[in-house]
């Protein structure tokens, strides 16, 4: 509870997006809070979309699979973390292999990522103090889902405009 007595904060927005390099954060243990899934970001816009795996197979050079993990900062703010899952191929890097490294060690620890270009990776920091345990949303994944991504930011077909667009067709 949070501004009076009473008083329920309800989750409205939900970000789909990396740590911060300054926030510690959790990712939420029950694999109930976690969802493979195809991406599309698009960087101008700075929008991520949902897709549906049928139109990701016409756009594989545009999409990516991640798992989408129930992810909380120090102060309370909830939101997606897409962190990569192996490629289908099985294409790997370290970037790859450090953020689900980094994702895996904050279900249990308050965790912190930064970038290390010098050996393409994120260097993964553990907070040294007992920072207590996250609070979590009385929600299920697929609430949070809806949340994050409405109607909008869900590609079911090849009519969605975005696809329209990137495939040259308006």
């Amino acid at each position: 509870m949070a501004g009076g007595i009473g008083v329920v904060k309800q989750l409205v927005t939900c970000p789909v997006r990396k740590p911060g390099r300054q926030e510690f954060v959790r990712v939420h243990p029950d694999a109930e809070y976690r969802l493979s899934a195809y991406i599309l970001e698009l960087e101008d816009e700075r929008e991520t979309y949902l897709v549906e795996p049928s139109v990701a197979a016409e756009l594989p050079s545009e999409t990516r699979i991640v798992s989408l993990r129930l992810t909380v900062t120090r102060q309370g703010v909830i939101f997606l973390w897409p962190v990569p899952e192996p490629s289908l191929e099985g294409y790997e890097n370290s970037w790859r292999t450090s953020a689900r490294a980094a994702a895996d060690k904050a279900e249990s620890q308050w965790t912190r990522i930064v970038s290390n270009r010098s050996q393409s990776l994120y260097d993964v920091y553990v907070a040294p103090g007992v920072l207590g345990e996250p609070g979590w949303p009385d929600k299920s994944l697929g609430e949070i889902i809806k949340v994050a991504f409405g109607e909008k930011f869900i590609i079911r077909d090849g009519a969605h405009p975005v696809v329209r667009r990137l495939l040259g067709l308006s």
